[in-house]
């Protein structure tokens, strides 16, 4: 991540960059950033644990284990999907009942890494709750994690079918 000249917040001419430019060596998709007015995400390479994951169904593990990060697992059982650091599992996102008759419904890990800096993974989750529902693309971040939680949903996007 780089500090960029931003067209519409940096034309005052305080020479402020407070435009972001992402980027990763694993796609050549646009990659979306959520802006927040508080610091919350540095500067230089990102640590990546896990660039994405296909569709999650019950009894699936997933290591989010890299180096330079706290080691933590992704679980999923008929409940739905939650995070563990060996000590605490936080439920994250549910699985819905009435979701179980469609086939497109599914959730999926779309990144897993250390967004903000703080050496705990963060995770980008795409939740499909419905066929006509988008729920997806959840942020979650450590660094604004309460007592006893490990990650805190910043962000969600959602959109609604026709």
């Amino acid at each position: 991540m780089a500090r960029v000249f931003d067209p519409v917040l940096d034309t005052d001419g305080d020479g402020d960059l407070t435009g972001k430019q992402v980027s990763t060596s694993a796609c050549e998709e646009p990659v979306v950033l959520i802006w927040s007015s508080e610091p919350v995400f540095v500067q230089g390479p990102v640590l990546t644990a896990c660039d994405g994951t296909g569709n999650l169904f019950p009894d699936t593990i997933i290591d989010l284990s890299a180096p330079g990060l706290a080691h933590w697992w992704l679980l999923v059982d008929g409940e739905g999907v939650s995070v563990s650091n060996g000590e605490v599992e936080q439920p994250l996102s549910p699985v819905y009942p009435e979701a179980a008759e469609y086939e497109e419904n599914y959730v999926r890990v779309v990144w897993a890494g250390d967004l903000d800096g703080d050496g705990r993974v963060d995770l980008v989750i795409d939740n499909v709750p419905h066929y006509n529902i988008y729920k997806g693309l959840e942020l979650y971040l450590s660094s604004e994690a309460g007592p006893g939680e490990l990650v805190k949903r910043v962000a969600i996007f959602t959109a609604v079918g026709c």
